[in-house]
């Protein structure tokens, strides 16, 4: 008979959650792991969340307002650098992937973007449909990148090319 072992919080360790509403569209989103909820307390973290004037963003709303058919998934535990890097992941091979953007209110798509970068700077692997974008560590950086760069992802032939969680890359 197994034991029920709790998982240590602190902050060195973090959860993802995965919330996908009614119409398709998925949203990651991460907490520290002194914050070990179950995904009703994550659902009334977010109703409270709406209702609160300093953090009422796009995202808690939404929640609220499709209450009855959003489904939310405790998807990931691990140290909060792991749990980054899957978070990146999960965003990457998802199609309908949404993000909140604390910075001005608004929920957009993050497939709607598309980065233009050189080519000289940029290389593609491809297998199937499928295809990866890499880009040259420095010039990622320069771009303001940092945020969509999967450092663990390096180009097999190219060290200083790392992967992209985007394949919507326009190379001139």
């Amino acid at each position: 008979m197994k034991k029920n072992v709790k998982t240590p919080k602190s902050k060195e360790f973090s959860y993802l959650y995965k919330t996908t509403f009614s119409n398709g569209d998925v949203y990651f989103h991460r907490f520290d792991g002194l914050k070990s909820w179950t995904e009703t307390q994550f659902i009334s973290h977010q109703l409270s969340c709406s209702k609160s004037d300093k953090r009422n963003d796009n995202f808690a709303k939404r929640v609220q307002t499709e209450l009855s058919s959003v489904l939310v998934e405790r998807v990931f535990y691990g140290t909060t650098k792991e749990c980054i890097d899957k978070k990146r992941e999960l965003i990457s091979q998802s199609k309908n992937t949404v993000v909140s953007t604390r910075t001005n209110n608004i929920v957009s798509k993050t497939k709607d973007n598309i980065l233009r970068l050189k080519k000289e700077f940029t290389k593609v692997m491809s297998s199937g449909g499928d295809s990866i974008v890499f880009i040259d560590s420095e010039y990622g950086f320069r771009m303001g990148l940092k945020e969509r760069m999967l450092g663990g992802r390096k180009h097999p032939i190219y060290p200083n090319y790392v992967s992209l969680n985007t394949t919507r890359v326009e190379r001139f």
